[in-house]
């Protein structure tokens, strides 16, 4: 999996954020299967205690890839699960933690306090943590798509967008526009249903793809 520009954390520590049915577990498991092709060693936590079924789901992602999974009962503390898993990628010698986070609308403050919170124990744990923060965002509800990005950026220093989803729809133009107007890249892009369809951002790629689109709809 490419770092961003100037970071060499090992374990690289990235958390995922976004609002619900946006796809961010299926992007955590994509991402891990990306970087276990790569022959690194990931360890998944799951801080979402919100749901009950949210750790099951990862860990059944997480017996598909072959990588261990830490999760906590429903109602347990979100922050203490991320200060557990940074200490044991630590410890334990993996390369890269990844982190789910529950689902949550923008406009819930405790939520996003929550994402606060996060934020400050992961740097607690290890020293620059959390290294990249990816938020993830449903390609198909266009414009809404804004104004959440704007909202979880108050919470949390985003580091780069998943955009889900752009398979099939003809907004693909919007992702390029609200990534200028918020100043953050674009990193990958899901493309379809499948464990490989999380694909790395090429602007050139993307523009031809949109300009075959344009051309095959006239």
């Amino acid at each position: 999996m490419p770092m961003a520009v100037g970071i060499e954390a090992n374990p690289l520590v990235t958390v995922v954020i976004g609002v619900n049915g946006a796809g961010k577990t299926t992007t955590v498991a994509r991402l891990a299967s990306r970087s276990r092709k790569e022959g690194r060693r990931v360890l998944l936590a799951c801080a979402d205690t919100f749901r009950a079924a949210a750790a099951e789901q990862l860990q059944i992602w997480g017996e598909r890839l072959d990588m261990p999974v830490l999760t906590q009962l429903p109602g347990s503390d979100a922050g203490a699960v991320v200060f557990d898993a940074v200490k044991k990628g630590l410890g334990r010698g993996f390369q890269e933690v990844l982190i789910d986070t529950a689902g949550r609308l923008p406009n819930r403050k405790g939520l996003l306090d929550e994402l606060r919170k996060i934020h400050t124990v992961a740097g607690k744990a290890m020293e620059g943590a959390p290294h990249r923060v990816l938020l993830v965002l449903d390609g198909t509800v266009g414009q809404n798509a804004f104004s959440q990005a704007e909202q979880f950026m108050q919470a949390m220093p985003v580091t780069g967008l998943v955009i889900t989803k752009l398979d099939g729809t003809a907004r693909g133009g919007s992702v390029l526009a609200m990534a200028s107007r918020l100043g953050i890249p674009v990193e990958y892009i899901g493309v379809g249903e499948d464990l490989e369809d999380l694909v790395e951002f090429d602007l050139t790629d993307f523009l031809h793809a949109l300009l075959d689109m344009d051309a095959s709809c006239r």
